[in-house]
């Protein structure tokens, strides 16, 4: 399963070509629930930053997602998919990144050296 997470865009905005499917979440309640059921079928999540989602007292964000995300990796004791930031928001795409490689890096222990600020993914064992 392969997951873009957008309040707005489709895919093809951002994958000109791409011909895998994707599910599009458009909320963080519904990335959450897409998340707790589905975890060990996702092979792909794609991100971005600013969602709209006033559905609480505050606005929930593509970083909020990926912190359930890593919650569940947690949880679960299995890997990160993998994933891309596809976010025009540059603050809020490098925040999304630096918390993925950071777990990636201290709960994984997998060797992210390779990572350089222009990139804004991991796929298939690469930085992209």
């Amino acid at each position: 399963m392969n997951i873009y997470l957008d309040d707005k865009r489709v895919p093809d905005m951002s994958f000109k070509g791409y011909t895998c499917e994707f599910v599009i979440v458009r909320t963080y309640a519904e990335f959450c629930e897409l998340i707790d059921k589905n975890i060990r079928n996702i092979e792909f999540i794609s991100f971005d930053h600013d969602l709209a989602d006033f559905s609480e007292a505050f606005e929930r964000t593509g970083l909020d997602c990926a912190n359930h995300l890593i919650e569940v990796c947690m949880d679960k004791n299995i890997s990160l998919p993998n994933w891309y930031v596809h976010s025009d928001n540059t603050s809020g795409r490098e925040n999304i990144i630096v918390k993925l490689i950071n777990y990636m890096k201290i709960v994984e222990d997998r060797d992210v050296s390779k990572y350089s600020g222009y990139q804004r993914g991991y796929i298939g064992g690469e930085f992209i």
